[in-house]
């Protein structure tokens, strides 16, 4: 071992770089009090930028009331975003919206999250997935199967 601790492999050992395990989880119930505070945390620069329509707590209450999910990722332990859905019911059809998303790593984990939404909204037998975003969300939908339909924009009256 005078080698500073290199180990030495034999030829015939092929090593493997496994990628990190993704997971995403919606909050329930039992979970709030853990999770909640933490998934807040994570998407509260987009729920500020939205703060003259909807605070923080107001979407916590929203989430405690059953009218939005919010959802928490993780690249392997660590806890790196969260986001919120709801079902938004228009004249002619349903849909999941992601409502408010925050935290990092998007490249790593936002296929998985897509893959998971998509499952429920297909079996609770809604029509789409839809989001607004902002500019960094774009980086992802030109490789997914989200297509751009509108941007939104605000004026003010007072």
């Amino acid at each position: 071992m005078g080698d500073g601790g290199a180990v030495n492999l034999p030829d015939n050992v092929v090593m493997l770089h496994k990628e990190p395990r993704i997971t995403v989880l919606p909050v329930l119930g039992d979970d709030y009090d853990e999770f909640l505070p933490k998934g807040m945390r994570l998407i509260a620069p987009a729920v500020i930028r939205q703060s003259d329509n909807v605070s923080l707590d107001d979407i916590e209450d929203d989430i405690r009331g059953g009218g939005a999910i919010m959802w928490v990722v993780h690249v392997g332990d660590t806890l790196v975003a969260a986001l919120t859905t709801c079902v938004v019911r228009h004249p002619q059809r349903d849909t999941l919206k992601i409502e408010f998303m925050g935290g990092s790593r998007m490249s790593e984990w936002m296929d998985k999250a897509i893959e998971v939404l998509t499952k429920i909204a297909l079996d609770a037998d809604l029509d789409a997935l839809e989001a607004d975003g902002r500019k960094g969300f774009m980086k992802y939908v030109d490789k997914s199967p989200f297509r751009e339909v509108y941007t939104h924009y605000v004026m003010e009256l007072s």
